[in-house]
């Protein structure tokens, strides 16, 4: 999935916490709904030292996600391993990483290119609920570019973490009856340093609404997956 040319612009050039989620004096009584399903590919920024704002690297990625009655499940694809806290944590590498997260607090990490898969089972390891957002304001709108030219206004909203502002983006006029996510922001966990932060702008012309159940089946390498840190 190649950078596109306006996000990457975005990014660079004023994709920083105090620019893009900096507080604002709208008023606009706009409600964040996360949707219930959904397949986006993203571009992703990563701050690398979480003390400099200036230190920032680049990949892309996709997020699978499904919180129905009969499927409540979450998929993270991404083009590095080194570039996420917790993948980096097994494999400190320029690989490819996978992380599924189930209900019951367990995170599968699968390396496709070594055909490796481990287990993690912690608080916070499970996925991400509809919920997570409760509470969160309207910033502000930031303008999105697809990659293949659909043009898309982002409403994005701020909420404190456990130890950060995190942010959620959703589409001001979704074209489905289901809101559409269009950007994720973690903060990390500043008073540590220990977590990376990161930002997910998703693409609008590489989304789909409801995501099936074979984007969760667990690769071989996980079905029998031993313990990630032991």
């Amino acid at each position: 999935m190649p950078l596109i040319s306006s996000l990457k612009n975005i990014m660079v050039q004023a994709l920083t916490i105090a620019v893009l989620f900096a507080a604002t004096a709208s008023v606009l009584a706009i409600t964040p709904v996360f949707p219930a399903s959904f397949v986006a590919a993203f571009n992703e920024t990563v701050w690398t030292n979480p003390g400099n704002n200036d230190e920032k690297a680049y990949q892309s990625g996709a997020l699978y996600y499904s919180w129905t009655d009969t499927l409540k499940a979450q998929r993270v694809d991404r083009e590095r391993s080194d570039l996420n806290s917790l993948c980096r944590e097994v494999h400190n590498t320029r690989e490819p990483c996978s992380q599924y997260s189930l209900q019951g607090g367990i995170r599968y990490f699968y390396f496709p290119q070594r055909s490796e898969c481990c287990s993690d089972k912690c608080d916070g390891c499970g996925m991400l609920i509809p919920t997570w957002i409760e509470g969160a304001t309207f910033n502000r709108s930031v303008t999105l570019h697809g990659s293949s030219g659909t043009t898309a206004t982002c409403d994005v909203f701020n909420k404190q973490g456990f130890s950060s502002i995190d942010s959620y983006g959703q589409i001001s006029s979704p074209t489905s009856l289901q809101h559409q996510a269009c950007a994720i922001y973690d903060g990390g966990d500043p008073p540590k340093n220990s977590l990376m932060p990161y930002l997910w702008l998703f693409d609008p012309d590489m989304y789909r609404v409801n995501a099936t159940a074979v984007s969760f089946f667990l690769p071989q390498p996980c079905q029998n997956a031993s313990p990630c840190h032991n």
